[in-house]
């Protein structure tokens, strides 16, 4: 039984977020709204990430995984994808702290801000994070992430 109220296709995403570190899972998914059920569930969780790991291993398509990259990829960008990067991470940088709704809203500004269509704003940030073209749901996946970390790999410095 995995923990209630915690979706596994979240679970599957915070995991390869992870990089299947549990300290980190357990932070990210208290940084992602799910503080009550890791401190209520965690037994439960931590036994799920077997089951995610061996789900990710041998079952899920290829368009369920993904590996946060270590290294800024080198990927090809266009002008007004770059403008949509800067413009995002000062958004992130400027407020208090950001939730799953809060970042999709963000990235939602930010592509109008700069004049990119969604879907080209989308496939920018998947490239310099994760240097594939699409991955998890953006919101949450990039609330999901270290703060400083995704300032500066969306202002292309790591």
């Amino acid at each position: 039984m995995i923990a209630a109220d915690l979706p596994f296709n979240h679970l599957v995403a915070v995991y390869q977020a992870a990089r299947g570190d549990e300290t980190a899972v357990k932070a990210i998914l208290s940084r992602t709204g799910f503080a009550a059920a890791v401190q209520a569930q965690w037994p439960v969780i931590e036994r799920e990430l077997g089951f995610v790991k061996n789900w990710l291993e041998k079952y899920a398509p290829a368009s369920v995984k993904f590996a946060v990259q270590d290294k800024l990829p080198e990927v090809a960008l266009a002008s007004e994808q770059h403008a949509f990067l800067q413009a995002l991470a000062a958004g992130i940088e400027a407020a208090a702290e950001f939730d799953g709704q809060g970042m999709h809203d963000a990235i939602y500004a930010a592509a109008e801000q700069t004049g990119v269509k969604p879907a080209t704003a989308f496939v920018a940030l998947y490239r310099v994070i994760l240097g594939q073209d699409s991955g998890p749901k953006a919101g949450w996946f990039l609330a999901s992430l270290e703060r400083d970390w995704l300032i500066k790999r969306l202002r292309l410095q790591a």
